[in-house]
Formats: C-alpha cells, structure tokens, sequence
C-alpha cells in the first residue's frame, strides 16, 4: 500500500495579510482535528495554534473568521475576531488557557 501512513486534509488557508481563506489539500503523517488551525511549515509536521488562534463560523453572519483570545472572565475566554472585531465564548479556549498557565 503506497500511500499507508498518510492522512489526506482537506480545509482552508489563509492568504495574505487579510483573513481570506482558499481550499487546500496536502497529505500529513497524522490526522488534523476538524477545529484546529495549524501552522504548515515546508517539509515539516503541521503545528497547531490553538488555543491562541482558532477559526469558526462567527454566530451573526455565519461566515469562517480567524478568533484569537482577547480576555478571560472567571468562566469563559471571550474571543475577538481579527477582521470583523466579532466576539464568541469560547469553553474550551478556556479551560485550554486555563490548563497552559499552570503548567
């Protein structure tokens, strides 16, 4: 089998200095979460970025948008995102940073 060992992703990247995103595909010697966004550098392991980059459909207009964590109340992280200024809740995010500090 040729290919075993291989994982096949699909997703979006961003391109240029704005957040737009294009479809791209690539291969990875392990699978990627669906809700991760990771940092793809040639020839090398995908790196993931969250908790401190996330991308998800922003709530009001339904459209893919690049959140980072803009502050923490004593229960959830309050995500911004870079275009829009869009904000969302983020649990995990959360419990992510949470976990981070301490170790």
């Amino acid at each position: 089998m040729p290919d075993a060992g291989k994982f096949r992703v699909s997703g979006l990247a961003l391109m240029g200095d704005h957040p737009d995103f294009a479809t791209v595909s690539f291969d990875t010697a392990h699978p990627l979460a669906d809700d991760r966004l990771y940092l793809i550098p040639p020839n090398d392991e995908p790196f993931p970025l969250s908790p401190f980059c996330l991308l998800s459909d922003c709530p009001a207009c339904l459209a893919p948008e690049l959140y980072y964590p803009d502050r923490m109340t004593s229960s959830t992280a309050l995500l911004k995102s870079l275009d829009r200024g869009h904000e969302l809740d983020s649990d995990s995010v959360f419990k992510a940073l949470r976990e981070w500090g301490t170790s």
